[in-house]
């Protein structure tokens, strides 16, 4: 499934089975990332991308990129899983650090953007 036509996300119900005959609806929805130049090779030329995210933290946003695009991971993240000093991840209009790091909340219609930082002197 893709995004609705006018580009607003749309959520999913799906159950999944907790064991012992239980089960408990997860909802899925589609988040846009907006991929930056010198990263479009990582992530097969793409500008932005649209994937499908079980979750609501940026957590949960990250792994799906990572799984759909592992070589954008080391690029943005450290070997720590850090988010490398040069790189910022804005969710929304809010940089991550600002508002959680990867607990940041992500909702129906999230927009993730991948900044470098630019500097000059």
């Amino acid at each position: 499934p893709s995004p609705s036509r006018n580009g607003t996300a749309y959520a999913a119900s799906r159950e999944t089975s907790s064991g012992a005959g239980s089960s408990q609806t997860t909802r899925a929805m589609t988040i846009r990332y907006l991929i930056p130049a010198y990263l479009r090779p990582h992530a097969g030329g793409r500008t932005e991308l649209a994937l499908q995210v079980d979750g609501s933290m940026l957590t949960d946003a990250l792994a799906a990129l990572w799984s759909a695009h592992p070589g954008l991971r080391d690029r943005v993240v450290d070997e720590r899983g850090a988010v490398r000093q040069h790189i910022n991840i804005f969710v929304n209009n809010d940089n991550s650090r600002d508002v959680g790091g990867f607990s940041a909340p992500i909702a129906y219609g999230a927009e993730i953007m991948i900044v470098p930082n630019i500097s000059g002197g």
